[in-house]
């Protein structure tokens, strides 16, 4: 039996979905770009992890926390965060005990959201933070006990080519894991 497939597909030696899509001869595709692992710090960064050759980015992660505080969000350009005053809005709801609440932020950071002494998991994606123009985020996430859970998009406003980021907490340390995933295809 013959297959018109590549043989890399057929012999099973794709190693990745970037590989996967060079046997298929396609430049589209979704597919890791890097892994991060805190452990008991307050702030993590990922730099030169932006190009030009993705549009979008997901940013999952599960982390677990020492004390309460605010899990903040940072763009950086050059090893350095983006910290341009008021330039993260964030605009959003919600869900506390029951009750949904408005939730609207103009500050040096987004907040993805707040914990006390729990785990935190976020879903994060991120459009164009690597072209000179506002850069958009959507993101879910949830805290440990199931209290809280967060509905926010926010923008960053500076207009500054961002190729990576910055994850902190304000208060004590976070340990747990970071992906970080690039869509790429035709815009």
């Amino acid at each position: 039996m013959t297959s018109s497939r590549p043989t890399a597909i057929v012999s099973g030696t794709t190693a990745s979905s970037s590989a996967m899509n060079t046997a298929l001869g396609i430049a589209g595709g979704f597919y890791v770009v890097s892994q991060l692992a805190p452990s008991a710090v307050a702030s993590i960064s990922a730099n030169s992890v932006f190009t030009s050759a993705a549009w979008a980015y997901r940013i999952i992660g599960d982390l677990n926390c020492s004390a309460g505080g605010v899990l903040t969000f940072n763009l950086r350009a050059a090893g350095a965060d983006i910290t341009t005053a008021a330039s993260y809005k964030t605009n959003g709801s919600v869900l506390n005990s029951g009750a949904v609440a408005a939730w609207q932020f103009s500050t040096t950071y987004w907040q993805i959201g707040s914990t006390g002494a729990e785990s935190i998991s976020f879903d994060m994606m991120i459009y164009r933070p690597y072209e000179t123009a506002v850069t958009r985020a959507t993101w879910l996430a949830g805290n440990g006990t199931g209290l809280n859970q967060w509905a926010a998009a926010g923008s960053q406003t500076s207009v500054a080519t961002a190729d990576g980021f910055s994850i902190g907490i304000t208060s004590g340390t976070m340990t747990g894991d970071i992906a970080i995933h690039a869509v790429r295809g035709d815009k």
